[in-house]
C-alpha cells in the first residue's frame, strides 16, 4: 500500500485553489470557522497570487472581505459559524469578489455544491482555458477555494 504525502494548509497565507486529482498528495485544510472542521482531499494546491490582479484588487483585499463576511468580527454575516453549507447570497458575495480581477468570469461558486461548502472551503468551478491553469490535464473544472480559517 502506497503512503501518500500530506500537505497541511493550516496557517495558509492568502487564498488559493485545491484542484482534486490523483497527485499522491492529500491536502488537509482546517475550515468551518469555530467548528474547526478538517477537510481532506487528494489533489494539488494552486495559490492565487498578486500578479494575477488588477484595478487595485489584491488577494489580500479579497481575503479581508472574506474574513469580515464569514469570520468572528463585528458586523459579520456568519460570525465564525458557517460550517453547514453556504446560502445563495453567500455564493453571490464570493462571486462578486472576483469582479474586476484577472479571474472575473473564470472562477465562480459551484451552486450544486453549496451544501458541501463552508467558511474557508468553498466548492467552485473554473474556466479551464485561463492562462493561470494553461495546458493542465485535470479531468474536471471543479476546485475548492480556500483561505485561512477564522477560528
Amino acid at each position: 500500500m502506497d503512503k501518500k504525502t500530506i500537505l497541511t494548509l493550516n496557517g495558509l497565507d492568502g487564498i488559493g485553489l485545491i484542484i482534486p486529482c490523483q497527485s499522491g498528495v492529500i491536502i488537509s485544510h482546517q475550515c468551518g470557522g469555530l467548528a474547526c472542521c478538517e477537510y481532506k482531499i487528494e489533489g494539488v494546491y494552486l495559490p492565487i497570487e498578486d500578479s494575477f490582479y488588477f484595478n487595485k484588487i489584491t488577494p489580500e483585499i479579497i481575503l479581508d472581505k472574506l474574513y469580515n463576511y464569514f469570520g468572528c468580527t463585528d458586523g459579520s454575516v456568519w460570525d465564525g459559524r458557517c460550517w453547514n453549507g453556504i446560502t445563495k447570497n453567500d455564493a453571490d458575495f464570493i462571486d462578486s469578489l472576483f469582479e474586476n480581477t484577472y479571474f472575473e468570469k473564470c472562477i465562480w461558486v459551484n451552486r450544486k455544491k453549496r451544501r458541501q461548502s463552508m467558511e474557508a472551503c468553498v466548492h467552485v468551478l473554473y474556466k479551464k482555458n485561463i492562462d493561470y491553469l494553461i495546458n493542465n490535464n485535470f479531468k474536471t473544472n471543479e476546485a475548492i477555494l480556500v483561505w485561512l480559517n477564522s477560528d
